[in-house]
């Protein structure tokens, strides 16, 4: 239904095929199947005839009073938030409505053999047996899931859910963003450069302590001619038992040149939208911020956590959104003045063992013309670009991590280093392994 959803915001005509399996899906008892075949037969022109229903009395339930139960808590902890916000809207006790979601679950998989923490273990041993080491959903969350939609379906029809209410809901439980189901990432840009070469060769807890050697790697100045406003970039490196990873934010920000690195997070380098869609401008952020990143809490389409230009500045600059790119912004004569892109190198959630270290990443930059760069400038005057790093490793033993951070001032036009195109062919990660893992 993913593919289908996508496909028929960019070619309706081709899902004629599927019409009827399509609209019987609107009276399903999932809630985000029902509101998704909704949107595909209204994207693809279909008449609806949707039988209006009668007010269906909830279980009873809902209204015990019942004591905390731990093992409830611990089952929806992956979508906790999600439980109490649907609890919220319908104006029910959170207990009772968790509950009601770990019932569902019992009763939509019968029984928790195929989703209990042991039968995981047994199917991940399954898996690396067979020298299968890429990414799967674990059964416990893909029921937990299915269950919260089927108790949202519940609630809703018992006349509990408003019409306004009814959209924050569908927010709440969207899984993915169409349109980002169909987009092709680009190439790495060769100025993002893999993390020190020393990690091949020293002690997790070594490389880990000492993350100030990647912040020259951060906020590059320019890329293909354009200036680079701010990035959001992840490196692993896999088939190693260590399982290091890197994560880089940088953004160009009003802050004084005098702030302290230490004082740097990411809430402060970015405003944040939660669970927002590519085809709608981010929402503007009260806090000045230049970006905007968003926080998909486990999209199952690729590329979900973006970051893109806070609308308020385009707007305020005379810009206007363009449908043709990802995040853009064009003047009155319609050039580009700054846009977003996704890159990818490997697969980051792959995780092989025993077939040679080597690093893969993925990551956003936006990028903003000479002409943007200059009107920014003018804006606020006093720029600084900030920079975070931090490095984790996840290992038998447990999960360290280490933060290191910077805050530099920038000047005008003629400020930072040219970086090659973004189109040019760029050295791939892997070639940076020279050294065998430490086992």
């Amino acid at each position: 239904l993913m593919l289908m959803h996508a496909l028929s915001i960019k070619n309706p005509d081709a899902l004629g095929w599927a019409q009827g399996h399509i609209i019987d899906q609107v009276d399903c008892e999932n809630w985000s199947i029902r509101e998704r075949a909704r949107a595909v037969a209204e994207n693809c022109g279909w008449d609806l005839q949707v039988p209006t229903k009668s007010i269906v009395p909830l279980p009873v339930i809902y209204s015990l009073s019942l004591p905390d139960d731990r093992r409830s808590e611990e089952l929806i902890k992956p979508l906790g938030l999600d439980v109490e916000l649907l609890a919220s809207i319908a104006h029910l006790d959170p207990t009772n409505v968790a509950r009601r979601v770990v019932e569902t679950m019992e009763s939509l998989a019968h029984n928790d053999a195929v989703w209990s923490e042991k039968a995981e273990r047994a199917l991940a041993k399954s898996f690396t047996t067979k020298g299968l080491w890429l990414p799967y959903v674990k059964p416990r969350f893909r029921i937990l899931r299915r269950a919260l939609n089927h108790v949202a379906t519940e609630i809703a029809e018992a006349g509990r859910i408003s019409a306004e209410a009814a959209q924050l809901l569908d927010n709440i439980l969207r899984d993915y963003d169409p349109d980002m189901v169909l987009i092709e990432p680009r190439d790495r840009p060769s100025g993002v450069a893999p993390f020190s070469e020393l990690a091949f060769g020293v002690d997790r807890h070594d490389w880990i302590s000492d993350a100030t050697d990647s912040l020259p790697l951060t906020g590059l100045d320019r890329v293909n001619g354009r200036y680079l406003l701010a990035e959001s970039t992840r490196i692993r490196l896999i088939g190693d038992r260590r399982k290091l990873a890197e994560t880089r934010w940088s953004s160009v920000c009003p802050f004084s040149p005098e702030m302290n690195g230490s004082e740097l997070t990411v809430r402060t380098l970015f405003g944040s939208v939660v669970k927002g869609l590519a085809e709608e401008p981010p929402p503007s952020d009260p806090k000045g911020a230049l970006a905007i990143r968003n926080l998909s809490y486990g999209y199952d389409s690729p590329g979900s956590d973006w970051i893109s230009l806070n609308p308020s500045i385009a707007v305020e600059l005379g810009w206007s959104s363009d449908d043709d790119g990802l995040f853009r912004w064009v003047d009155e004569s319609g050039r580009v003045m700054v846009e977003s892109f996704w890159w990818t190198d490997g697969n980051v959630e792959f995780d092989q063992v025993g077939y040679g270290p080597h690093q893969v990443g993925s990551g956003w930059l936006i990028v903003a013309t000479e002409h943007a760069y200059l009107q920014i400038t003018e804006r606020y005057r006093t720029l600084s670009r900030g920079s975070i790093v931090v490095r984790e490793s996840h290992q038998q033993g447990g999960f360290v991590d280490n933060a290191a951070s910077t805050v530099r001032p920038i000047g005008g036009s003629d400020d930072g280093e040219f970086v090659s195109d973004l189109a040019a062919e760029s050295r791939p990660l892997t070639a940076v392994n020279q050294k065998p893992p430490r086992r």
